[in-house]
């Protein structure tokens, strides 16, 4: 095996040594006549471009084994998106809210919650890596701008250095090496409390007051 490693399996590599099983899968291409989805498996109708496994592979076999990677990036899918399964070693929570992380996650913390490891997917879509659970299915909450949902197991989760249909890349904000994954249920029920874009700006620089006056009450926070 060469020495020097390609980014994407060095990276595949340090993600599994820190425990998240990894799976290959298809990457963006310019649409095209033979891409009409933008997706590399060719499909036209491709139901989730640049998001699902390469050919016949499963997310059952996401692993972390270094010979399977190695065969993987180090070989005929170099090109490949990097991806792990939500339910096989961690949580994932999907937040859509126009607010900046920093923020987010200043609210956390005042709720007793570290944000543990993020990713960034643009777009104002970030995602929480938590501790598991013994609930497959996923859950789902609206908040005033956008809404919070835990993936189903089963989920494809990119990974950087992974881009996404359309172009965008998809970037850690925090971890993932090194970080402590936060309950999955606090987290969830601190993000699903959000107020609005400008309550929490206003929170963030202090004005607590304004916060609590602009949160929903719905009998169940």
């Amino acid at each position: 095996m060469s020495k020097v490693l390609s980014p994407r399996l060095a990276r595949a590599f340090d993600l599994a040594e820190a425990g998240l099983p990894l799976l290959p899968v298809h990457s963006p291409v310019p649409p095209d006549r033979w891409h009409l989805s933008g997706c590399s498996c060719a499909r036209p109708d491709c139901p989730t471009p640049a998001a699902h496994p390469l050919r016949r592979l499963t997310v059952d076999q996401a692993t972390t084994s270094t010979r399977r990677l190695l065969r993987w990036w180090g070989g005929s899918a170099s090109t490949a998106n990097l991806a792990t399964v939500a339910g096989a070693a961690v949580e994932v929570i999907e937040l859509r809210h126009p607010s900046p992380h920093d923020e987010v996650a200043a609210w956390l913390r005042a709720n007793q919650v570290e944000p543990g490891p993020v990713l960034d997917l643009g777009g104002g879509c970030i995602q929480f890596f938590a501790s598991l659970t013994n609930v497959p299915v996923g859950w789902y909450h609206p908040l005033p701008p956008g809404w919070v949902t835990k993936l189903e197991h089963g989920s494809v989760v990119l990974l950087p250095p992974s881009r996404q249909a359309g172009g965008l890349s998809v970037e850690w904000l925090t971890g993932p090496i090194g970080i402590k994954l936060p309950d999955c249920w606090r987290l969830f029920q601190a993000l699903r409390r959000l107020p609005t874009r400008a309550a929490l700006a206003a929170y963030h620089h202090g004005d607590r007051d304004a916060t609590e006056r602009s949160r929903p009450v719905d009998g169940s926070a």
